[in-house]
């Protein structure tokens, strides 16, 4: 039967698939070992949320108040609208509203 040893790795190929074994195992190995925990802010935590728009990136800053499990309430000190260069368009300081961000709508979420 000709067809039945073509699977079969042959005595030249078994030292490569060794090797490669032990590259594969030692990227995983490697990998799980930086892998490191992410923490959700709290309320209380001082951030800054960017949220996507149809042509203009708003941001929030201000003082998370309410973690829900879709949603970050927070009280916005600042808010505007950023543009593809970077530049504010329109802003606003001072705000002191309280705003709720859907955590599926957001673009980025940092804090000291």
């Amino acid at each position: 039967m000709p067809g039945l040893n073509q699977h079969l790795p042959t005595y030249s190929q078994a030292p490569k698939m060794r090797i490669a074994t032990w590259v594969i195992f030692g990227t995983l190995l490697l990998t799980g070992a930086l892998t490191a925990d992410a923490r959700m802010p709290a309320v209380g935590d001082w951030v800054n949320i960017k949220v996507p728009g149809v042509i203009l990136v708003t941001e929030y800053i201000g003082t998370i108040t309410d973690v829900d499990e879709n949603m970050i309430t927070l009280n916005c000190t600042y808010i505007g609208n950023v543009n593809a260069a970077g530049a504010h368009e329109v802003s606003k300081w001072d705000a002191n509203l309280s705003v709720c961000v859907g955590k599926g709508s957001i673009l980025s979420l940092t804090w000291p």
